[in-house]
């Protein structure tokens, strides 16, 4: 018996919402995909915080 695995093109999106700045981060980012990467990481930002868009990017980018 052979399992067969299925690939998808990964696709994200995200919204502002009622924030100033967006604070989320994902990876790979979508826009340079990575043929070899198995694993999808989605950051919450932290919720208007100070540097929550860095401590997002620096989650999603290690």
């Amino acid at each position: 018996m052979c399992n067969r695995i299925e690939t998808y093109q990964p696709y994200s999106f995200s919204q502002l919402g009622q924030r100033e700045s967006q604070q989320d981060s994902r990876f790979p980012d979508c826009d340079t995909p990575q043929e070899q990467c198995r694993t999808f990481v989605v950051c919450d930002g932290v919720g208007g915080e100070a540097c929550g868009e860095i401590a997002s990017r620096i989650v999603a980018d290690t």
